[in-house]
């Protein structure tokens, strides 16, 4: 009767076998030889060191020695020759052990696995001291703890180079998350030093355009100013302007006035006289005069109207002698009252391009003017051309005009009136 462990036992090696048979049959399912080969090692392995089907598991390694030995493929002979050197040690075949054992030896030291000589050496140890060659077996005890001495400082010199390296590495971490710190750091300085350049930045826009904002409510209260300054002055000429319409409407009117004042005496003195032939001729003198001055007003009164917002030249084609007997005509019965003689001496053909109203209303101020200051004389109009200009000259033999009147003739704002 089997014990527990034996039972064990048992069932492991028999479900050990299975997969082995398993491995081997999905090998030889994929037809690779190196898979076939690996599957036959495993099955051969297997049954040499669990006793099952010794002789054959010995025939299948040796098979396998063989396709090794005809593909080269030295690891694997090192494996093989390995195993089969360690089964004959295990069943005291001292000398089949040997053999194979020094073959793994010779192989492995041509391929430099230091794990495989390490192993085969510790083998052949026990083997020569199971024989007796104590010596023989030193031998091989003192080359396995050399290259196991070798091996293990290779190993620590592995281990300190990996722990050199993981120093170096952590060390480098380190450094890096001190790094990474001082970055976040001077990040976070540019940063605040980003935020308070943007707020000197958005402070700087805001003055300057508080600044421009003054410029701009300076430069147009400046423009303002001057604006208003200008129309104060504008309003000023108007003013004076205005004034001086007023002053020539009431001069040419007055001018014209004064004949109708001394004609209304004349007629009443015929009247009562009962001379009815001169009452006539007078009614008829007053007629002429009365249409003259309705023309006068209305001429006047248009040309004023149309220069009160300030004067505008209107230049049209005149002929001097035609618009000179018009002004004449309408102050005949003023120099006829005068006893004063109103001829002209111009050329038909002489013309002129200037505004009409105030060409009027200039000669008939010259014209009213020169008959005012004259009593029993003589008052001449006279035109001739200068080359590129026209010369005109109204000359009478009244009292004349003193030198420092002249001087302020043509300044609108002065006064400059005088007794007749």
């Amino acid at each position: 009767m089997l014990t527990k462990n034996a039972a064990n036992d048992s069932a492991n090696f028999k479900k050990g076998n299975e997969y082995a048979d398993s491995t081997l049959y999905l090998a030889l399912q994929s037809k690779s030889e190196s898979k076939i080969l690996d599957a036959k090692t495993v099955k051969a392995s297997f049954m040499l060191f669990s006793n099952y089907k010794t002789a054959k598991a010995e025939s299948l390694s040796l098979e396998i020695l063989k396709e090794c030995e005809k593909f080269d493929i030295k690891s694997r002979i090192c494996d093989v020759t390995y195993s089969l050197g360690q089964y004959y040690f295990k069943v005291s075949r001292f000398n089949d052990a040997e053999k194979y054992l020094n073959y793994s030896l010779e192989v492995g030291k041509k391929i430099s696995k230091s794990h495989l000589l390490i192993r085969t050496y510790k083998m052949l140890s026990d083997i020569y001291e199971k024989k007796g060659d104590f010596k023989t077996s030193l031998l091989y005890h003192k080359q396995f703890y050399t290259l196991q001495d070798s091996l293990e400082n290779g190993k620590l010199k592995s281990n300190l180079a990996e722990f050199e390296k993981k120093y170096n590495i952590g060390k480098k971490e380190v450094e890096i998350a001190n790094l990474n710190s001082e970055k976040e750091l001077k990040n976070a300085d540019l940063k605040q030093a980003h935020t308070r350049q943007t707020f000197f930045i958005i402070l700087s826009l805001l003055l300057i355009g508080f600044l421009f904002t003054g410029l701009w409510a300076y430069k147009k209260l400046r423009i303002n100013k001057n604006a208003l300054s200008q129309k104060n002055t504008e309003l000023d000429n108007l003013n004076q302007i205005k004034n001086r319409l007023f002053s020539i409407i009431a001069h040419d009117v007055k001018g014209l006035a004064i004949p109708f004042q001394r004609a209304s005496r004349i007629l009443n003195h015929h009247i009562q006289k009962q001379n009815f032939d001169k009452t006539l001729e007078v009614a008829k003198q007053l007629e002429t005069n009365a249409e003259s001055l309705s023309n006068l007003l209305d001429n006047l009164l248009q040309w004023s109207l149309e220069q009160m917002n300030g004067y505008t030249p209107k230049p049209e084609m005149l002929m001097l002698k035609k618009e000179m007997a018009q002004i004449m005509e309408t102050y005949a019965g003023h120099a006829n009252y005068k006893n004063t003689i109103l001829s002209e001496s111009i050329s038909e053909d002489l013309s002129v391009e200037t505004d009409k109203g105030a060409f009027h209303v200039i000669f008939r101020n010259l014209i009213a003017n020169a008959i005012k200051y004259t009593e029993n004389g003589t008052v001449n109009i006279h035109a001739e051309k200068e080359k590129e200009n026209i010369i005109c000259t109204i000359k009478d033999s009244g009292n004349g005009i003193s030198a420092n009147i002249i001087e302020k003739l043509f300044t609108i704002e002065s006064d400059k009136i005088k007794n007749g």
